[in-house]
Parts: structure tokens; sequence; C-alpha cells
């Protein structure tokens, strides 16, 4: 018979804000909570800072997506930049 076991029990706590102030914005946010939840809890062996992580385009915004060749697939700042980096290896060969 199949029985599911429980490992690894944890606390994941998510940060409120009401604006989205970037990164570094919430970063220090979730080093304040940190410092919180060590100053005033007793049995915390180890607190982590983890994010979820999306690649996007540095340009548009939108989400990196390549073709088979690696070519962005967004925009054209993209492409063109790409475009170039491909020009300046093949000039150092």
């Amino acid at each position: 018979m199949k029985v599911t076991k429980k490992e690894n029990p944890r606390v994941v706590v998510y940060p409120s804000y009401f604006s989205w102030e970037g990164e570094k914005a919430a970063q220090d946010l979730c080093e304040s909570i940190k410092k919180d939840i060590q100053r005033h809890v007793d049995g915390v062996n180890q607190i982590d800072i983890k994010w979820d992580k999306e690649e996007v385009c540095s340009y548009c915004g939108l989400t990196w997506e390549t073709d088979e060749a690696g070519q962005p697939q967004c925009c054209t700042k993209a492409q063109e930049e790409w475009e170039k980096k491909i020009i300046e290896e093949m000039d150092y060969e």
C-alpha cells in the first residue's frame, strides 16, 4: 500500500506590501522580516530568502524566448543586440 511521508517541515512567510517598489525594496522588507523572526522566535535553525524568477527582455519586459539558434523572439532591439553579438564573435574567430 502506498503512503505519503511528510518531511522537511517549514514555515513560509509571504510579505505583504502595498506597492511594488522594485527588487531592492522587496529584498529590504524580507531582510527586515527575517531579523524580526530571528529576534522573536525560538527554535529557528535557518532562514532563507527565496525568489521566484522569470527571465524577461531588458528592452521590452516580455518573457525571454529564443528560437533554436538562440535569437530572441520578443522585440527588434533584443534581436539587433543578438545579431551584433554574433557578428562580434565571428570577428574574433
